[in-house]
């Protein structure tokens, strides 16, 4: 499990998972980032809200979260502004 994070630190972890491999579900970013099924629940929920994401319902009944034309431009802003705070 990983340390804490950075609001804006977490949110360009997700983007940028989510542009590297199109669609996932909330397990699947659970599994490879580290996190524990709740809250990557929340995050993906959080972020769909915000409109960063967009989500389609599986037949298993899980919801599949894609990147959306706005959080493409939230995670190409969010790699400008953290690449240059460091």
């Amino acid at each position: 499990m990983q340390g804490k994070v950075g609001y804006n630190a977490r949110k360009l972890q997700v983007l940028e998972y989510l542009a590297s491999c199109y669609s996932c579900t909330a397990r699947e970013l659970a599994s490879d980032l580290g996190l524990e099924i709740h809250n990557a629940r929340i995050l993906l929920r959080r972020y769909w809200k915000q409109g960063l994401l967009g989500r389609q319902k599986c037949k298993t009944g899980e919801f599949v979260y894609y990147l959306t034309e706005r959080g493409r431009r939230r995670l190409y802003y969010l790699t400008g502004v953290l690449t240059l705070d460091k």
